[in-house]
């Protein structure tokens, strides 16, 4: 289990630096924060000239995060974790090795907040967030 810090505003961040007492924030204990992954969107084609040809136009680094009922256990961190989904800059900091990491500006995906049960209980949520880095590699 990693533990991961969740922070949002309506204000882009002057420091990225950790904060473990800033408001707009909470931490969890995930159930599973994958490791960055990258996601790549190129273009590729063929010219007149019969070449193909293949550009990248850029690359991003994922994460993906399941916060457990166990650590949804007040409403109140629901309204936190949907707050967030709806927040106009959001924010991850990842510990690793006991040591906090700088905050990363993310991006949620659009549509419907991912919330599931488990085993159809409604008293168990579980919340699963695809984040995406904002800063290109």
């Amino acid at each position: 289990m990693k533990e991961i810090a969740l922070r949002y505003g309506d204000e882009r961040l002057t420091s990225l630096v950790f904060d473990e007492n800033s408001t707009n924030q909470k931490l969890f204990e995930t159930v599973k924060c994958t490791d960055l992954l990258l996601n790549k969107t190129e273009e590729s084609g063929i010219l007149l000239n019969g070449r193909k040809f293949n550009h990248i136009l850029y690359c991003h680094r994922d994460i993906e995060v399941i916060i457990s009922a166990d650590e949804i256990y007040h409403s109140e961190i629901l309204d936190f974790l949907q707050s967030f989904w709806i927040g106009r800059f959001k924010y991850i900091a990842i510990q690793k090795d006991s040591i906090w990491g700088n905050y990363e500006q993310v991006m949620t995906e659009t549509g419907r907040f991912p919330i599931s049960y488990v085993d159809e209980i409604r008293d168990l949520p579980e919340v699963a967030l695809n984040l995406s880095y904002v800063n290109p590699l």
